[in-house]
């Protein structure tokens, strides 16, 4: 009797415990996939910040998009006097036709502003050196922030375009070839097999482009940036009557094509691209004033420039999360 008591309980027992562990699974599956689908990019306009290791906090307009993490990436940089807010037609543009977008204010510019007890730091009068860090700092706290989005495969950061006017197509350029020049991660044996660490700027517009900046000296970093097996695609606009270009975007234009047989590719090898505008005097940001875009439909022009050579770069996700 005690015995076919004792049975009975431990029957009891075992059925209630392989109940409660049955439960607990289908909650741990239930959460999993609730915690998969919050993950899931949903295309939405998203006002971030980031911070720079001197105490300037940039503001960040991130465009996201849906369609997963082979989703292109073009990052809008405004120019001299500018704001990440004059991009907003061009980043709409982008956005709808399955970019992910990014604009930013640069320190001292727009809405940035600086929380450190740096002396000087809310002095918004701009220096050869702010220029140098809007290069070392700026952008490249940018580049955290798509990592960032990279890793959570809302992005690829392989397919990474960018967009700039006047005086900061010298630190997009001199950004762009210190990160081609970033050495992988070594974690592997073979340099194929290694994490990489850069040389994720596929494609560069440049708008009525100044040839340097104050403390950043271009000089032959657009030769080296140009380099054949780097495969960067490049697009310059320039106004045909802009009186402050005095042949910049042409010297330029120039630079690039320094590498023997490059001036003479054609068709599909054709990757360096100078765009004169008739009868425009207009420059950088300008050429997206209403009259003007309808002339020269400058946001139907990029957006075939970034599909050709962001879009359909053959070029998969791949973590950059280190095996070291």
């Amino acid at each position: 009797m005690l015995r076919h008591q004792l049975e009975h309980c431990a029957s009891r027992i075992i059925r209630f415990t392989v109940a409660v562990c049955f439960a607990v699974t289908v909650l741990g599956f239930l959460s999993s996939s609730e915690a998969t689908a919050q993950e899931k990019a949903v295309k939405e306009v998203i006002e971030r910040s980031v911070r720079t290791d001197d105490g300037w906090v940039l503001p960040v307009t991130y465009y996201q998009s849906d369609a997963g993490k082979e989703t292109p990436v073009v990052v809008l940089v405004h120019g001299e006097k500018g704001n990440r807010v004059m991009w907003k037609g061009l980043a709409k543009t982008l956005h709808d036709r399955g970019y992910a977008v990014v604009t930013f204010d640069f320190r001292k510019h727009g809405e940035s502003s600086n929380d450190s007890s740096f002396p000087g730091a809310n002095n918004r009068r701009l220096t050869p050196r702010d220029y140098q860090l809007m290069v070392a700092e700026d952008l490249e706290k940018i580049k955290e922030f798509l990592l960032e989005e990279h890793q959570a495969e809302h992005l690829n950061i392989r397919k990474t375009g960018f967009v700039c006017t006047d005086l900061s197509c010298p630190l997009v350029n001199t950004f762009a070839l210190a990160d081609w020049l970033r050495l992988p991660y070594p974690d592997a044996p073979t340099l194929a097999q290694r994490t990489p660490r850069g040389q994720d700027v596929r494609a560069i517009v440049m708008l009525s482009p100044d040839e340097g900046a104050p403390g950043v000296a271009i000089g032959n970093r657009l030769r080296q940036l140009a380099d054949p097996r780097f495969d960067i695609a490049f697009l310059i606009g320039v106004g045909e009557t802009d009186r402050k270009d005095r042949g910049a975007a042409s010297r330029t234009e120039k630079k690039l094509q320094a590498w023997p047989g490059e001036s003479e590719k054609e068709g599909d090898d054709k990757r360096i691209f100078l765009l004169e505008y008739k009868g425009v005097g207009q420059r950088g940001i300008e050429l997206f004033q209403p009259q003007v875009m309808k002339r020269i439909r400058i946001d139907e022009q990029l957006v075939g420039f970034f599909d050709k050579y962001l879009k359909d770069l053959d070029s998969p996700w791949v973590s950059r999360k280190s095996r070291l």
